[in-house]
């Protein structure tokens, strides 16, 4: 075994992304997050290119309607399709 490989890993899934009125934005994507990494930190400089923001969003799994834990490891997400929604902001006047 060669040890600088231990990292290599093929845990990768897909992620399609939703504003907060149902309309996709731009094309699934696949993923392949580092070892312990967050779901949230994984996807956070892709939320930003799309103009989200992680704190105004929701992580699910395809066709579930309970939203993922913010501190989801996204290595036990290999082969699922995650959702992105992002949430409705309240007008605070």
């Amino acid at each position: 075994m060669d040890l600088n490989r231990r990292h290599e890993y093929c845990n990768t899934f897909h992620v399609e992304y939703y504003d907060e009125y149902g309309r996709a934005i731009g094309i699934p994507e696949k993923v392949q997050p580092i070892p312990g990494q967050k779901l949230r930190d994984c996807l956070e400089h892709r939320l930003r290119q799309r103009g989200l923001t992680p704190s105004t969003v929701l992580f699910f799994v395809e066709n579930s309607r309970t939203p993922l834990p913010d501190n989801c490891d996204a290595n036990f997400l290999s082969g699922q399709r995650i959702v992105t929604r992002g949430i409705f902001r309240q007008n605070l006047f």
